[in-house]
């Protein structure tokens, strides 16, 4: 097979895979390119962009599995963008590692470090420079989306380019479950050279193994596994969505294990370490875009409950940069960052909530939010009340039965008369339609 036909058959995988959205595919995947180099025994990613080569890490790991299952070896696998590849051609520097390539994003130095992740942090820390078993199992929990999985793949990086040559081995929960079902099939003797493929690693790190709840024979092989890592004093690492105790679905032994350890909780980073987090991001991904004061405030007030929203509303925002305003110089402005995003709905993260929303608008209009909240229907607070409901259903992108129940109580009929009236209003009256916008704009980029 040629390297020709070796694209076409992933590009025709990847075409079909329901994790890859069609707009990614045609935007980025499509154009790319497919290069051999057969003096290092890797294959080169060349896509047109910055903003395609940041898409296009998070498939890595599946383009390098479908290339794997094609010739039946393992290769190196980098991205590049045309204008790095065209400079590598000249120079030819040095190349750099397969596995520095797929994990640079997920480091110890790239994390960025708050109150909320701390304590998660210098554990893992800890298990990549000891390089030796600290805390069996280290157990770190938390919400989606809160940076479990860099602390993962990072003590994976730590371990892997140690000179002292120890193996880290990391895996998904689904990639464990589906390989364990695939054995099972096959086997009592598939599966016992699986567990010694991973009985041969110094560290295994196991990332949301909530997924394997109440999958019994899964399970068993996992006891297994566990079992012989602790008696040969080799390190686990884990990460949940939940804390042991609070797992469902799994064997009283095996929530006893995970406790053997230590279990540190991931909480999602307060404004100032969520906007540390967007600084980074733009710095090491798209240096020559910066947004300003009040663009990052606002993007750390909406998206600080979920790390990888922040990662694809700034790819979202440097897309449109690069394809409508590319020769431009000027600073994103919050006004530029809510029309990106003028389709998204914003989700209530405690930082924006109704009850920031009722105050802000309270203040401007000189009463109070226990009269917005009640039956008073004096014009003043009336046309309060309407603003309030109006800015919540555009703001936080509720339903009108949740508004209406923030709103004291009130009927869903009520807010969409309300957000309707409104509506008009700032339809017909550009001054009003001003107000408004001074209002949400006080109210998104409140501290």
């Amino acid at each position: 097979m040629n390297v020709d036909q070796l694209w076409d058959f992933i590009k025709t995988t990847l075409a079909t895979d329901t994790s890859v959205e069609s707009n990614i595919y045609n935007s980025y995947i499509s154009p790319a390119k497919l290069i051999q180099n057969e003096e290092e025994n890797e294959y080169l990613i060349v896509v047109t962009s910055l903003v395609a080569k940041n898409f296009l890490v998070d498939f890595l790991p599946l383009i390098n599995d479908l290339i794997k299952r094609k010739l039946h070896h393992n290769v190196g696998l980098k991205i590049l963008t045309t204008k790095e590849y065209n400079v590598q051609k000249k120079t030819q520097p040095e190349q750099t590692s397969p596995i520095s390539i797929v994990k640079s994003k997920y480091n110890f130095i790239n994390f960025v470090v708050g109150e909320s992740n701390e304590q998660a942090y210098k554990a893992a820390k800890k298990v990549g420079e000891k390089l030796g078993t600290l805390w069996n199992p280290l157990f770190i929990y938390g919400d989606s989306g809160l940076g479990k999985t860099h602390l993962l793949k990072a003590i994976e990086g730590e371990i892997n380019t140690n000179p002292l040559r120890l193996k880290a081995l990391y895996l998904t929960s689904e990639r464990f479950g589906s390989m364990v079902v695939d054995l099972i099939s096959k086997g009592h003797q598939a599966i016992e050279e699986y567990k010694q493929k991973l009985n041969d690693c110094d560290v295994l790190l196991i990332d949301d193994i909530q997924f394997l709840a109440k999958r019994e024979k899964t399970n068993e092989v996992l006891f297994s596994i566990f079992n012989n890592f602790i008696e040969e004093d080799k390190q686990l690492v884990i990460t949940s969505d939940k804390g042991p105790d609070e797992l469902n679905g799994f064997d009283q032994r095996m929530i006893t294990r995970f406790n053997l350890g230590l279990s540190v909780k991931v909480q999602a980073p307060d404004t100032r370490t969520a906007t540390l987090i967007i600084e980074e991001i733009i710095r090491d991904n798209y240096p020559e875009m910066t947004l300003t004061e009040e663009a990052i405030k606002y993007l750390a007030a909406y998206y600080s409950s979920d790390i990888r929203k922040i990662y694809g509303t700034i790819n979202r925002i440097a897309f449109w940069k690069e394809s409508e305003h590319s020769t431009t110089t000027s600073p994103v402005s919050l006004s530029d960052v809510q029309y990106v995003l003028r389709d998204v709905p914003v989700v209530n993260i405690g930082k924006l909530s109704t009850t920031k929303i009722k105050e802000i608008v309270a203040q401007r209009y000189g009463v109070t939010v226990k009269q917005i909240d009640g039956k008073t229907r004096t014009a003043p607070v009336t046309n309060a009340r309407h603003v309030a409901m109006y800015l919540t259903k555009d703001i936080l992108g509720l339903s009108y039965v949740k508004i209406g129940i923030s709103f004291g109580n009130k009927d869903h009929t009520t807010v969409l008369n309300a957000v309707d009236k409104i509506q008009k209003r700032s339809e017909a009256d550009k001054d009003f339609k001003k107000v408004l916008s001074t209002i949400k704009n006080d109210i998104t980029i409140a501290r």
